[in-house]
């Protein structure tokens, strides 16, 4: 069950080029030979994780000083975004050249300056195979190495969990097929979620997501399987795909609602059916929540946090 697709400006390859050793000093060094607005202009990619649309749009009327935000818009995008300016990168923009107008650009260079110039810098200081959006992927490295995963989505704007797992992520926990149980009711509070999806790749991506946001989780394919899992070690909450090979997500929920055990938890419907009367189906069957597919990240962590603040 894919949580959300990517957005437009995220639909190219993903590279892995990192600054190795002291290529950063050496870049910047040769980008402040090749004019004003370039070292500063990636140095603030490097501190925000800003995009090059993103960057070469910042105007003074975007920068909210006072509150350290800047708020940007890509291009090919309908919603913008805030994103937090740490005191390095107000830094670099109190350095800059005062803008003609508060709607002027901050960098009022173009797109085609920016490859060629970046092209010749790393040319000049011996850096190979580096490109501009290279310095986006080093930011949120980085930025994945001391905050959390929802801290970093919120910082970078919206990611799908799959493109954002891999800078959490090791490789052997991103293709490892183990489904590890729930944990006991003995164990130290972690709110424990089921999940039951026939789509193994997309079961598999969410749990990652849920396991990397925090949470103890494990995964069912089946009814029956989701059954016996609860059975097993009661969950605190179940996020349920309608459409199930042997049954559907209200029998289900009807079934757990029946059990003591299983009669508690938080069950949330997770489907592509978007009728009304799918929605009364759901709430008849027991579930307090319909969520249509595809899911913002940041919706289904909130609906979350509030199961996980009873147990606090």
């Amino acid at each position: 069950m894919p949580v959300d697709g990517p957005s437009s400006s995220e639909r190219t390859p993903l590279r892995d080029r990192r600054l190795l050793g002291d290529e950063e000093q050496r870049l910047l060094a040769n980008l402040k030979a090749c004019g004003t607005y370039f070292a500063p202009l990636s140095e603030l990619a490097l501190e925000t994780a800003m995009r090059q649309s993103e960057l070469l749009s910042l105007t003074s009327a975007n920068v909210d000083v006072e509150r350290g935000l800047a708020h940007v818009r890509d291009p090919d995008e309908t919603k913008g975004r805030t994103v937090p300016l740490s005191p390095r990168a107000m830094e670099i923009l109190a350095m800059l050249p005062k803008p003609i107008s508060l709607v002027a650009p901050l960098f009022p260079i173009s797109r085609d300056e920016v490859v060629r110039v970046f092209r010749k810098a790393c040319n000049d200081a011996g850096i190979r195979d580096l490109k501009f959006q290279d310095l986006r992927h080093e930011a949120i490295c980085r930025m994945s190495a001391r905050m959390s995963m929802e801290e970093t989505m919120r910082i970078v704007g919206y990611k799908t969990p799959t493109m954002l797992m891999r800078y959490y992520a090791a490789p052997r926990e991103l293709h490892s097929s183990a489904n590890p149980e729930l944990p006991p009711l003995g164990a130290t509070r972690t709110v424990r979620i089921l999940v039951v999806e026939d789509n193994r790749d997309a079961a598999h991506m969410l749990a990652q997501f849920l396991r990397l946001s925090g949470y103890a989780v494990t995964v069912a394919h089946t009814s029956g399987e989701g059954l016996e899992a609860a059975r097993k070690t009661p969950p605190d909450v179940v996020l349920c795909d309608i459409g199930l090979p042997d049954g559907d997500g209200y029998v289900l929920a009807q079934a757990l609602r029946e059990n003591p055990q299983t009669a508690s938890a938080q069950l949330i419907a997770l489907t592509a059916r978007n009728r009304e009367e799918d929605k009364q189906r759901s709430r008849d069957a027991g579930f307090q929540l319909h969520l249509v597919k595809p899911v913002r990240p940041e919706r289904l962590l909130h609906e979350l946090d509030k199961v996980a603040s009873k147990f606090l």
